[in-house]
């Protein structure tokens, strides 16, 4: 037992431990995040005029946060 809690400690103190996906979306812009869940509702739409309302929707927010280049080189297919 404590040798368990000599390795959690060691892991915990050194930095050595496994990183989760929570830990690697802090490191993700709030902004990138924004666009790319703005992305994901416009593929999931079924119909045009709700596709157009998520497309137009992204590409405001794009010039608002000066991300337009992003958008239309990773996000539009």
């Amino acid at each position: 037992m404590k040798k368990t809690l000599d390795k959690i400690k060691d892991l915990l103190y050194n930095n050595r431990y496994m990183r989760t996906t929570e830990d690697i979306k802090v490191y993700i812009p709030i902004e990138v995040r924004r666009l790319d869940a703005l992305a994901s509702a416009c593929k999931k739409a079924q119909s045009d005029d709700f596709k157009a309302l998520w497309y137009h929707k992204m590409m405001d927010l794009a010039k608002k946060y000066k991300l337009v280049k992003y958008v239309t080189d990773k996000l539009i297919h």
